[in-house]
C-alpha cells in the first residue's frame, strides 16, 4: 500500500510561517504550517504553561486522523526543537515520523566547547584551531 505524505513545518517563534512560503505550494494540501496556540487566534483560549505542554498541544494535532500517511517534519530556530521534540514524543506513542529536517538548531545531542577560562587556555584553544595564525600577528 502507498501511503500519503503529510508535511509539517514548524516555523521559528517571529517568523509565523514566513521562511517556509516558497515551499508550501508544494506540500499542500496535506502538509502545513503547525501553528502555535495563542499565535495565530486571538480567541484561542488555552495557554500552554511550559514546553512539553506545547509539545503535547503539537503532537495531538499531528496524530489526529492521520492513519496511513507518512510523516514527515522540518523545522527551522524554535521550531526545529519543537519539531525533534515532536518526532520523539510521535515515536514514543508508537506511531513513526519518516522524515525530521531541523534547520538553523544546535542538535540535541551536540556538545558546546568548553569556554577556556584563563589565558593559557585562550592560547590552547587558538592554536588548536588554527595553529599558525598567532605566529602572523
Amino acid at each position: 500500500m502507498i501511503r500519503d505524505t503529510a508535511v509539517y513545518v514548524f516555523p521559528g517563534v517571529g517568523s509565523y510561517g514566513t521562511e517556509f512560503k516558497s515551499l508550501l505550494p508544494r506540500i499542500r494540501p496535506k502538509g502545513k504550517i503547525v501553528r502555535y496556540p495563542n499565535r495565530y487566534d486571538p480567541e484561542y483560549t488555552v495557554s500552554e504553561r511550559s514546553f512539553d505542554d506545547l509539545v503535547a498541544h503539537c503532537v495531538k494535532d499531528l496524530t489526529s486522523n492521520k492513519i496511513g500517511y507518512s510523516v514527515k517534519l522540518i523545522g527551522h530556530s524554535f521550531g526545529a526543537y519543537l519539531a525533534y521534540s515532536c518526532a520523539v514524543a510521535i515515536e514514543n506513542s508508537g506511531l513513526s515520523v519518516d522524515s525530521l529536517v531541523v534547520l538553523g538548531a544546535n542538535s540535541p545531542s551536540s556538545s558546546l566547547p568548553e569556554i577556556p577560562t584563563s589565558d593559557e587556555e585562550t592560547l590552547q584553544y587558538l592554536n588548536r584551531i588554527q595553529p599558525t595564525r598567532l605566529q602572523h600577528t
